[in-house]
């Protein structure tokens, strides 16, 4: 009887000792299960001043989106925000100022051509929408008016090109759409497609009256000589 109760009392003080030794903020077991805080991933930088990738096959809004870095991004921002002065301050410090002497002054025609004080906004504005919502007036003012320093020097594929760009930056038409002489011809070859498909259609329609007309003619024939 004595031994039973002495072993009973171990067991109770080893089971006590498991538990604080389980239970210790600095248990090994423990410390296995704290979860360590896991850091932000960094956001990615990106360059507004990279020169942009044309896919194999780019679609018009694309190449006007290149067309767009190369002619019109300097003044109007690489999100056509305008030339503010968050914009200006992408470029090295010396190319800050736009209206410096020796840059795009009006003091020095004959080495640059002026810009204005104020370069509107591109998108997002209202103005913009307003006024230039049909491809063809776009189109028209792109050709005459820019790049301010040669007007007109792109082709008109090209113009059309930052056409459909511009209005698709605007949300003015889908990124997958076109404008100008190339939506005539999308709008042709679905044409085209259409109408085949449809011909095709009725073709196989005939093609199988005729031949039930040509099933039914032989089987009267069939009874006929029976």
């Amino acid at each position: 009887m004595r031994y039973t109760t002495l072993a009973g009392i171990l067991f109770l003080v080893l089971q006590a000792g498991l538990v604080l030794w389980f239970s210790h903020p600095g248990s090994h077991i423990q410390a296995q299960y704290i979860i360590e805080p896991t850091q932000p991933a960094p956001t990615p930088t990106i360059d507004p001043l990279a020169l942009p990738v044309l896919s194999e096959h780019p679609t018009q809004v694309e190449l006007g989106k290149s067309l767009y870095y190369y002619h019109c991004m300097p003044c109007h921002g690489d999100k056509g925000q305008g030339l503010t002065d968050e914009w200006r301050e992408v470029w090295e410090e010396d190319h800050q100022d736009c209206w410096a002497s020796g840059c795009h002054s009006s003091k020095d025609q004959d080495k640059a051509f002026t810009i204005p004080t104020l370069v509107p906004p591109v998108s997002g504005n209202a103005d913009f929408k307003q006024h230039f919502a049909k491809p063809d007036i776009l189109f028209e003012y792109l050709r005459i008016t820019h790049p301010p320093q040669k007007p007109g020097i792109l082709k008109d594929d090209e113009y059309w090109a930052l056409t459909a760009y511009l209005l698709a930056n605007n949300g003015l038409i889908s990124p997958h759409d076109q404008v100008g002489p190339q939506a005539g011809m999308q709008q042709r070859k679905w044409i085209i497609v259409a109408a085949s498909i449809i011909a095709g259609c009725v073709l196989t329609v005939l093609l199988i009256i005729m031949k039930r007309k040509a099933i039914y003619r032989l089987a009267s024939l069939t009874d006929r000589k029976r």
